[in-house]
């Protein structure tokens, strides 16, 4: 039938292929970026076991980092623990209030001590004056 037309068959055969060829290179165009995108899932994936073991070790360091510091921290709270607890008869504030009161006697003693120290200093300073005015007096008398 075609021979009839004047048509060999391997130019139909050529014209289909080339229609498929131009419609397949019409495809890859159209889907390049999401081949392209598949293409670079799948390389990824290929580098996903050393990424892993990267992050794994990152990871171990980081809890060990983290395990010091707790460690630290329950140190530092059991020595401060120890300071403010209560393992005796009395507790902290009975010793504090204790302290408070023995602050206080002292204080009062100090005032004292400081007001008995200012009457001292006033006695002397009259003593002074009077050994002052005995020696002017001494030195203007004359001497037989």
């Amino acid at each position: 039938m075609l021979e009839e037309l004047g048509v060999a068959p391997w130019t139909i055969l050529t014209i289909v292929w080339i229609a498929l060829g131009v419609t397949a290179l019409g495809v890859l165009i159209k889907f390049w970026p999401t081949i392209t995108k598949f293409v670079t899932a799948v390389n990824s994936f290929s580098s996903l076991p050393e990424f892993m073991e990267t992050q794994n070790k990152r990871s171990d360091e980081h809890s060990a980092r983290l395990e010091g510091a707790i460690d630290d921290l329950n140190d530092r709270w059991e020595r401060i623990r120890h300071q403010v607890e209560n393992d005796h008869d009395t507790n902290l504030r009975d010793e504090l209030t204790e302290l408070l009161e023995s602050v206080a006697k002292l204080a009062a003693w100090t005032e004292r001590h400081e007001a008995f120290s200012d009457g001292y200093r006033d006695r002397i300073k009259s003593l002074e004056q009077q050994t002052k005015l005995l020696r002017q007096d001494l030195s203007t008398k004359e001497h037989p």
